[in-house]
């Protein structure tokens, strides 16, 4: 019980490792593609309110009057006489030769005799016509009149990275909401994405389990088979024949069951060969009945056949003769004494128009319940839950599954019905050609 906990566990945590590795690429890959816009529309705000900034320090060069200097976007346009348009506050200044200033036009702008010293002496000196001035938190701009002397536009570098901050704040305050969510709905899609990863790894679980017991029992037989001859090496080899035929028995059923789980495994990975002709299904069915006509008989059944001539189709021989004698097997191994195995093999038209064979194989025994018809394909599935080997029953579970894996391959269909009136019946299904 503990083991089995233990499985529970570390396959759980398996998938749960792979959903949250999921959800957190998910969440980088939208994450990066939000940064990308957000980083795209700050620079594109920069640039704008720079553009804009040089705007309004050019009108306010060019102005000769003491009237407020408008904000971008109302250049060559009447100044409104409201007080409440909005505008960059400018200071604009006039420094002769010298470098003293002869005038002082500061409109709605608050800056200190010191500031705005150490700013014109900084502009003033330098060889740029503009540029900004770090430690004063100043963007200028210069120009030369023709009376020698220089006007200088002053204004504050806020204007320039307070869009952006708010920018940033505001696109903070929709991205960390958005995240969230996009963190939930990211969840909820990797826990649907990784329930085929999760049904195909319980599946293999489950596989590796069932092949484990299987394979327990005959070599238990085996090696106690061995360990009674053991206590016995003085008698005679015919004396322990029981023990040795027992023996081989267990190795065959050994042998049948790592060959059909290497066949499943091949199939798994794609590597069945599958070898297509177009072939007569008719005599391939006859023939498989007259194979197990015998088997019928010394199981105190019959078998009989309606097999209409001549139907061709396209598939691999060998598998489809390995299914047909699959479902034969399976009807004689689960019909009951004194009943007929009705095979069937007949045409006729889907509801598309298109022509189709049926291949039928009918037996009347221990019917197959309805719980228990979804999951009849299944690997190392059977519907009586015991899993001896005794008897005619004796099975791995794995005919059926290795029969459906055929119809898909060879692109046919595979069902099953059980009722009570019309027996057990398995339907192989393809197109006629």
């Amino acid at each position: 019980m503990k083991k089995k906990t233990r499985g529970a566990a570390r396959s759980s945590s398996v998938i749960d490792k792979m959903r949250v590795r999921f959800t957190w690429i998910c969440m980088g890959m939208v994450s990066m593609v939000i940064a990308a816009v957000l980083a795209a529309l700050l620079v594109s705000t920069y640039r704008s309110n720079f553009r804009n900034c040089q705007r309004t320090l050019e009108m306010a060069l060019n102005s000769q009057t003491r009237e407020p200097m408008m904000g971008p976007g109302q250049e060559g346009q009447d100044r409104p006489e409201d007080n409440n348009s909005p505008f960059i506050p400018v200071v604009v200044v006039t420094v002769d030769s010298q470098g003293q200033i002869t005038d002082t036009d500061a409109q709605n702008a608050v800056i200190s005799d010191d500031t705005l010293n150490k700013a014109v002496s900084s502009s003033f000196g330098s060889n740029k016509m503009s540029g900004k001035l770090a430690s004063l938190h100043l963007i200028y701009e210069k120009k030369e009149m023709e009376d020698q002397s220089t006007r200088i536009a002053f204004i504050s570098s806020s204007n320039l990275t307070q869009p952006v901050r708010s920018l940033l704040i505001s696109a903070a305050l929709i991205i960390i909401p958005v995240l969230i969510i996009l963190y939930v709905v990211c969840h909820f899609l990797a826990s649907i994405a990784v329930k085929p990863v999760q049904r195909s790894y319980e599946r293999q679980k489950q596989f590796t389990a069932d092949a484990s017991h299987e394979l327990k029992t005959p070599l238990s037989v085996i090696m106690a088979n061995n360990q009674i001859m053991m206590h016995h090496l003085d008698e005679a080899v015919k004396s322990q024949q029981q023990w040795l035929l027992s023996t081989r028995d267990e190795g065959e059923r050994m042998k049948k069951l790592i060959n059909d789980m290497l066949f499943l495994a091949k199939e798994d990975a794609d590597k069945m060969p599958l070898v297509p002709v177009r072939d007569n299904l008719s005599n391939l069915v006859q023939s498989s009945v007259l194979t197990f006509e015998p088997v019928a008989f010394e199981g105190g059944m019959s078998i009989e056949s309606s097999v209409q001539d001549d139907c061709f189709a396209v598939y691999d021989v060998d598998m489809i003769k390995q299914l047909i004698h699959i479902l034969l097997d399976n009807a004689l191994k689960y019909g009951e004494k004194g009943t007929s195995i009705n095979v069937r093999l007949s045409s006729s038209k889907n509801k598309k128009g298109k022509e189709m064979l049926s291949f039928s194989v009918t037996n009347f025994g221990k019917l197959i319940s309805a719980q228990d018809l979804p999951h009849i394909f299944e690997r190392f599935y059977r519907a009586d839950p015991s899993r001896t080997s005794s008897g005619k029953s004796s099975g791995f579970g794995l005919g059926l599954s290795i029969a459906k894996s055929i119809a898909d391959q060879n692109h046919g269909t595979l069902t099953c019905t059980s009722s009570q009136k019309e027996g057990t019946t398995f339907t192989f299904t393809i197109a006629r050609n």
